[in-house]
């Protein structure tokens, strides 16, 4: 079955045509599953242990595919062809024993990478580009946001005469002597349009980022 792991539970190497052929993931399992995929005598004792008083507890095995190493294969538990051009091997990181080894036919991992700088093997993602403009961004959603309460329900002038009876409700009333006495709101000389066209401007330039124009184009044609 198809397993998506953490970012940060994950390394990666690179073989000399830039292929990557080596990966080591960290895979958290309960000591239940680790007691039945591995068997009590491949285990540790504190894994055992664990059994009986945690079985649901979690512990990180790790798991790692590297190119065919024979040296690995007398921990195997199950016999595997040798032509298997891949090997796999399950190591218990606290103990430092491996608990099994296998093959593969064919790399089982999907590792994906956008683009990469010379001398990297990590890749580098269209968001990591993005990542300044898409904080812009952010900063003018929210900006937007508290200028529009601000228009909504605008801080009040009010002449000193009128105090008590300042209670601003659509429909209602203030009635007055003196006509000198006003209610306004504070003049914000700030624009809501003008920044909701700053705001989709700066959304066309996170789509450049990622290619969103092209796409576009290409569903079109």
């Amino acid at each position: 079955a198809y397993q998506a792991r953490h970012p940060l539970s994950v390394w990666i190497a690179e073989n000399g045509v830039g292929e990557v052929d080596t990966v080591l993931e960290e895979v958290p399992m309960t000591h239940k599953a680790v007691v039945e995929r591995f068997g009590k005598d491949r285990v540790s004792d504190r894994i055992n242990d664990a059994l009986d008083k945690d079985p649901f507890g979690v512990v990180s095995i790790r798991h790692l595919v590297i190119p065919k190493a024979e040296r690995y294969r007398a921990y195997a538990k199950r016999p595997f062809d040798s032509k298997m051009p891949y090997s796999s091997i399950w190591i218990d990181p606290t103990e430092n024993s491996i608990l099994d080894a296998g093959g593969y036919w064919e790399f089982p991992h999907a590792v994906w990478r956008y683009m990469k700088n010379a001398g990297e093997e990590y890749g580098r993602s269209p968001g990591q580009n993005a990542l300044g403009d898409i904080m812009a961004g952010n900063q003018m959603t929210r900006s937007r946001i508290r200028l529009g309460n601000l228009i909504a329900d605008p801080t009040m002038l009010v002449d000193e005469g009128l105090e008590g009876q300042d209670t601003v409700i659509p429909g209602h009333h203030i009635y007055r002597e003196n006509r000198e006495d006003t209610i306004e709101p504070v003049p914000i000389g700030a624009n809501y349009p003008i920044t909701k066209d700053n705001e989709e401007r700066q959304d066309a330039l996170i789509d450049a980022h990622f290619n969103v124009p092209i796409y576009l184009m290409l569903q079109q044609m």
